[in-house]
């Protein structure tokens, strides 16, 4: 089971915060984690994290080879209208608010990633799934996973006869898992590959190509289980750097087992004609 774990102890800005976060995504001992918390935050502090880099532009070849995957129907609905451009990022400058990686899937993405090189792993275009629905009370349908990128994308009804019960099938899809960070200010925050850019940096990858997304950093804190965003400009932020190696900063931890629940809730209504 791939559960070891690099916990950035030192990006917390407060020992409750930190301890209860810890406690709910690894095996740890809270009082633990608050008497660690104030050397691990002197030491984060203390270390300057790297520079903001402008990104540079993809080579030609790159380039080309990005594009003919983003253009896949299923990228361009993900991608919609908002405004995004594709460059190369220096992966040890680019933030993030996910202060947990798990060193396991690392050691997994580094494999793959020296074994099909960078843009498959970067920008996959399959993915395996393991679902399992479950239903519950309410009545409510729960697919069960181990990935998180999954998503609805159509359902039909079914009956065989006048007295069968109804079926309905769902279609399940993987949401396009591609590389990509939001612009804020002079740093790049990460939005979607944290495991695969570390694994690329520790392969020996300075820099990536990347989908450059512009948006509101709230957005982007609400939907992450993490750190909230420095509203500081310069102020000291996590980032990939920072999990490369243990440190002063970080704690080794033993993750607990994780699973998604995509939740599907049926409601009845009375509806009458307009």
């Amino acid at each position: 089971m791939l559960n070891r774990g690099r916990l950035l102890l030192g990006a917390f800005d407060d020992p409750d915060r930190a301890a209860t976060f810890a406690l709910r995504v690894a095996e740890v001992d809270a009082d633990d984690v608050r008497k660690r918390w104030a050397a691990a935050r002197d030491h984060f502090l203390a270390s300057p994290a790297p520079p903001s880099c402008a990104g540079g532009p993809l080579d030609d070849h790159t380039r080309a080879a990005v594009e003919q995957i983003l253009a896949a129907p299923l990228f361009q609905i993900a991608l919609g209208t908002r405004p995004w451009h594709l460059a190369r990022a220096q992966i040890l400058s680019v933030a993030t608010l996910q202060p947990v990686v798990n060193l396991d899937r690392v050691a997994v993405m580094r494999q793959r990633l020296e074994a099909d090189g960078a843009i498959p792993i970067l920008f996959p275009t399959t993915t395996e799934l393991d679902v399992q629905p479950e239903t519950a009370e309410g009545p409510t349908v729960l697919f069960i996973s181990s990935r998180g990128e999954l998503a609805v994308s159509g359902a039909q009804i079914h009956r065989s006869s006048d007295t069968a019960p109804i079926e309905l099938t769902f279609r399940i899809e993987p949401r396009p898992n591609y590389i990509s960070v939001l612009a804020t200010g002079s740093r790049w925050i990460l939005r979607n590959g944290h495991h695969r850019l570390v694994a690329a940096c520790l392969s020996g990858h300075q820099d990536v190509p990347i989908v450059v997304v512009e948006g509101d950093v709230g957005a982007l804190a609400a939907r992450v289980d993490g750190l909230p965003p420095v509203a500081a400009e310069g102020a000291r932020q996590a980032t990939l750097a920072d999990f490369l190696a243990p440190s002063a900063a970080t704690l080794d931890v033993a993750l607990r087992p994780k699973r998604y629940a995509l939740r599907i809730r049926v409601e009845r209504e009375t509806l009458y004609a307009a």
